[in-house]
């Protein structure tokens, strides 16, 4: 299996959750920065 990418921003809860998770099973993740804003390339 690959190593697990969490998008999002280090200050959300939901991204520390799931970090949180991640860590006490001892899997390697990546975080992926995703800033507040638009997302939309237009």
């Amino acid at each position: 299996m690959g190593r697990p990418i969490v998008y999002g921003t280090a200050g959300s809860t939901y991204v520390w959750s799931v970090r949180l998770a991640l860590a006490e099973k001892g899997v390697a993740h990546e975080l992926v920065e995703v800033g507040f804003g638009p997302h939309r390339e237009e």
